[in-house]
């Protein structure tokens, strides 16, 4: 299970949501939601799968709205 700590709202700036949640074990996460532009912005390089950009283009150019994740 997970317990939320702290939400942040939704903020046309940042262009994501996010919010802190705490696991049984007591560890710590932070999960954000948004335009993927500023989701993959804020994740580490290695993270990011080498095909991304090539399927968000792929997606979008389709007519999909897509949101990110982390």
């Amino acid at each position: 299970w997970f317990k939320v700590i702290w939400t942040f709202d939704y903020d046309a700036d940042l262009k994501r949501s996010s919010v802190i949640v705490q696991s049984s074990a007591g560890q710590h996460y932070l999960l954000s939601k948004g335009a993927p532009e500023e989701i993959v912005s804020i994740c580490s390089q290695g993270s990011i799968p080498k095909e991304y950009g090539e399927e968000l283009f792929h997606l979008t150019s389709l007519g999909y709205r897509i949101i990110g994740f982390s």
